[in-house]
């Protein structure tokens, strides 16, 4: 799997598993580029696994909010990916993300999360807490 975090604009960390192809790094890093443009000042992980055919895509906003291990991804099928150039599919899926956290879309306004949509009660931020940890 290779996982890009992109952080601050032409930031990037990548993380790479042995026999995969460039190809997956490439998709995961412009996913990324189209997420920063559309929707500035958002921190986005997007993680490509060729052999289950998925693309997952991360707030790091949204899951540093959440008071629990979990992660709140988004998972397209490669093969939707693939077909959509413009990788509206991708903008579409994290506006979700976006919305179920009561986020704005398009520029983010630093507002954290205070409700997250299909998120336990129990598990719901508390505060502004943020909890650091990796994504995906």
């Amino acid at each position: 799997m290779h996982i890009i975090s992109k952080a601050v604009p032409n930031e990037f960390h990548i993380h790479k598993e042995p026999g995969h192809e460039l190809a997956d790094t490439l998709l995961a890093q412009h996913c990324a580029d189209v997420l920063t443009k559309h929707y500035p000042g958002y921190k986005w992980t997007i993680g490509v696994d060729e052999e289950g055919g998925v693309l997952h895509i991360v707030n790091d906003d949204v899951n540093g909010a959440i008071m629990s291990n979990q992660i709140l991804a988004y998972t397209l099928k490669l093969c939707r990916v693939y077909t959509d150039p413009g990788l509206k599919c991708v903008v579409r899926a994290a506006g979700e993300i976006l919305e179920a956290a009561r986020l704005a879309r398009g520029w983010s306004t630093g507002q954290e999360p205070t409700h997250i949509d299909g998120i336990e009660d129990k598990y719901q931020p508390i505060n502004g807490i943020t909890i650091a940890r990796e994504s995906i």
